[in-house]
This record gives C-alpha cells, structure tokens and sequence, in this order.
C-alpha cells in the first residue's frame, strides 16, 4: 500500500479537530472542539461551511459533542454527553431535529435512513449493552455482550459505526469486534486480530478503580474500509519503542480478519470515501489516495 497526501487543512481552519465523517456526496465533516462547531468541507479541502452555534446548551448548541455521523441524506447527527441529546441537522445545516435522551450515552450509529439509532450508555446496563432508538422513541436495551463487567465498568466502552445491515461495534480496550442488525440480532461476535484481554481493574489508594498499566488504549476509531465490504479499526502497536497507527481491516459479512496496513502518520480518527483516506491527528485533517489494492472474500 502506498499513501499520496492530497492536502491537509490545520490552523486557523481547525483548532481542535476531534473526529471525521464523509457525507453521501464526498463532503467532509469535522468536529472541531476548540471551538464545539462542526466544519464542512469539499472534497478537494476548501471550507464550504460552519454547522452549530459554538459551546452552550441552547438549540444548535454543544457542551461536550462526544460523537456525530452523517446519514445517506446528509443530515448530520450529534451526540452530547454533558446535555443527553442527539441534534440532527438538515444539509444546509439549519437545525432539524433535537431529541433529549432517557440517559447520557457516550457513542452513536444510525442507520442509513436516520429512522434507527443506537447508543452506548454512559452507565451499565445489566439488560443490554446498547439502546436502541426508532424516530426519537427508546425500543429497548439489547445485547449481553458483557453484563458480568458491569462492577468493572471503567473497562467496558467501545466505537460505533452503522450501515444498511446493522451496526458494527470494537471495544476499546479489548481485542474484540462484533455486528448486530438493526432488530437487535447479533450477526456476528469475534476476537479482533489483536487478543487483549479484557481489562481487570485495580483499587486505588483512595477506594476508586483504574486501569492497571498494561491495558493501554488499543481501539480509537471504527469507520468502513477501503472496499465497501470491509471495516477498519485504528489501533496503535508498538514497534521499535514507539507506537505506530495501524488500521486492521474486517469483512462485514461475518467480521473475519483480512489484513493490516501502516498509517502514514499517527491519527486519532479516520474514514475512507471511495480511494481516500481522510485522517485527523488532533491537530490537522489529511486527505491521502490509497494506491495499491487488497482482496477481502468473505469465509465460506
């Protein structure tokens, strides 16, 4: 695989750039939180415009932005965790919708047609792990992915990201990817490529928990692959007494392993449009063309 930076966009445009989607029509979409305003560009890196209102928890306005998706009509979507709110916001990015949340909720995925969302709650539930939502309206909790962590809550939080199927999910600190529909079946539940453990933690002096040393962050992001049929997961491994960012590839269909490729840089999210890869390192969005190309068939 060889990477060709295309252009990269940092300050003044961006000052705290947190996370990266791109819309159905190649518009790239940043959360930038030194300033809690997302930033819409063209595909070629020029500024097309603001969406949101700045720090505040009026209409159009966000606290702490903790995660957003674009759907297939181009209505971008925000998660709050200080407000327990989604703000869905119309192309033009006028404000559209605003549904206030049962509870606060840390990750998001919709699907497609922005009729279905699910959550991942900021607190455990031993009913489910993730929420499921239908036009604003809660259907329920589903998935017992991990009910006997939840004394251990510190460890348990993972990544989201949604599609036609289902919604696709890795944990954070722990080497593990699954898929569930839409109706709450799981469509698949594996060991990722890198097997940690899941995390023991330990008590600190003043009664509290925290994670021992070893368990290191080992998943940031989630977004689809370089081939429609694939999802990558962000990871860091270290080599050569340094980390370097690695994207491992997965199937959709069934969540097997394909392959793994070095990013040019570190990152702290990304997403691919078709050949590019669009990568935000906290102080900057690249945009690259991915030249080369890997098979990923499905197991039989």
């Amino acid at each position: 695989m060889q990477w060709e930076l295309l252009w990269q966009v940092d300050e003044p445009e961006l000052l705290h750039p947190s996370q990266v989607e791109v819309g159905p029509d190649g518009r790239v979409y940043v959360m930038d939180y030194g300033d809690m305003r997302l930033r819409v560009f063209t595909p070629d890196g020029q500024l097309q415009r603001i969406i949101g209102q700045g720090e505040g928890q009026g209409p159009g306005e966000f606290s702490h932005p903790i995660d957003f998706a674009v759907d297939a009509q181009g209505r971008v979507w925000v998660l709050d965790a200080t407000t327990a709110r989604v703000t869905v916001f119309a192309v033009d990015g006028a404000l559209d919708t605003l549904w206030m949340l049962p509870f606060p909720a840390s990750r998001l995925a919709i699907s497609p047609d922005g009729r279905r969302y699910v959550l991942f709650p900021l607190s455990p539930r031993r009913e489910g792990a993730f929420a499921l939502f239908r036009d604003g309206h809660p259907l329920g909790f589903f998935g017992q992915l991990a009910a006997d962590q939840v004394p251990r809550w510190i460890a348990f939080d993972g990544l989201l990201m949604g599609d036609q199927e289902g919604f696709y999910y890795t944990a954070v600190r722990a080497g593990w990817v699954a898929s569930f529909g839409w109706d709450g079946r799981v469509r698949f539940s594996r060991t990722g490529i890198d097997p940690v453990p899941f995390p023991q933690p330990e008590r600190t002096p003043e009664g509290g928990l925290r994670l021992t040393p070893r368990h290191r962050f080992v998943s940031y992001d989630i977004a689809p692959g370089p081939h429609p049929e694939t999802f990558a997961v962000l990871g860091l491994i270290p080599a050569d007494g340094r980390y370097r960012a690695v994207l491992d590839i997965y199937h959709r269909q069934d969540g097997r392993y394909c392959y793994s490729m070095q990013l040019p840089r570190g990152g702290s999210s990304f997403t691919f449009y078709r050949d590019r890869l669009y990568l935000i390192n906290e102080v900057a969005l690249l945009a690259y063309r991915l030249q080369g190309d890997t098979v990923c068939s499905p197991e039989k």
